[in-house]
């Protein structure tokens, strides 16, 4: 890999205007990653990192363009819900791998999800009742090696 470090600011990639795919994966970034992206990006991906905790701003010009995010193996250290918040509505696959993501699975309403992947983090609890409303798009529901554990039953 390449060895770009730093801090994703979201100033240093919105200027980036006509971008589908930004692709940081398997460099050194690190610390917040404050995600404001382009208003045509597609697919955002920074696996393999040391980003330690995500924001997406509320305002985004991405928000009905963003397709795929695949923050896998990170450090990412917050609460699933703090995670998520503000994710583009219509995204529809979310990879967040070996992490430390933790608390309980929470979904807003992401009528495109096809695909979340949350293996090896911190999640606990049980899946919500109402996850088949909220994801009615979910094919695909990675959940192993939490080292916590997660329920199959709803509550």
């Amino acid at each position: 890999g390449n060895h770009l470090k730093g801090t994703l600011n979201a100033k240093d990639i919105i200027i980036h205007r006509q971008l589908r795919i930004l692709d940081l994966s398997y460099n050194q970034y690190s610390g917040l990653a404050d995600l404001l992206l382009p208003p045509k990006l597609e697919v955002f991906e920074a696996s393999n990192n040391q980003i330690d905790s995500v924001r997406f701003l509320g305002f985004n010009p991405a928000r009905t363009s963003l397709r795929r995010v695949d923050l896998s193996m990170n450090a990412i250290d917050q609460a699933f819900e703090s995670v998520i918040l503000n994710i583009p509505p219509l995204i529809e696959e979310l990879l967040l791998d070996g992490n430390m993501v933790r608390g309980a699975v929470a979904l807003p309403l992401l009528p495109e999800l096809q695909i979340i992947s949350m293996q090896s983090n911190e999640l606990t609890g049980t899946l919500p009742d109402r996850l088949p409303r909220m994801t009615p798009q979910l094919q695909q529901l990675r959940l192993g090696e939490q080292s916590m554990g997660v329920g199959l039953t709803g509550s």
